[in-house]
């Protein structure tokens, strides 16, 4: 307070500004946030229930379990799985409200830096492969992954 006394008695005009330009951005920041806060929606996770000897790798890596949310028509993939038992590429079924139009392929990361592909089918089935299966059964990440929920 004695600094902004000390530039009121300095400097009236200095002060004018200030609150002049706080008040033209909307308040200030408390009210921007306020503002913004009431726009953005609310996301739910819902895990992902694993199949095929499919499990979560969050207790390995802290990478979160598989899940998916749909905010705004967008489909939002979260966490990280491997295969402990079993051999088939297919670790989920998506709910309808949560598949894609048509069928997707999308690149994701598997294990030791190595690339694999995410198929996620029009009818909920998710798959994990790699050019060498066993780095998708060891590491696959679903962080990153989005696209349109079908309509």
């Amino acid at each position: 307070m004695k600094i902004l006394r000390s530039a009121v008695a300095q400097s009236p005009a200095i002060v004018i500004s200030v609150l002049a330009l706080i008040l033209s951005a909307g308040g200030g920041a408390a009210a921007y946030a306020a503002t913004s806060a009431s726009r953005a929606p609310a996301i739910t996770w819902h895990r992902l229930t694993l199949l095929h000897g499919w499990k979560s790798s969050q207790s390995q890596y802290d990478s979160g379990n598989p899940e998916y949310s749909v905010s705004n028509g967008v489909v939002y993939l979260a966490g990280s799985l491997h295969q402990a038992s079993g051999t088939s590429q297919e670790f989920a079924i998506l709910p309808r409200a949560a598949r894609p139009t048509d069928d997707l392929w999308i690149t994701v990361y598997t294990v030791s830096g190595t690339s694999g592909t995410l198929y996620i089918g029009a009818n909920g089935d998710m798959a994990a492969t790699s050019l060498t299966a066993a780095d998708a059964q060891d590491y696959t990440s679903l962080a990153t992954v989005s696209y349109p929920a079908s309509s």
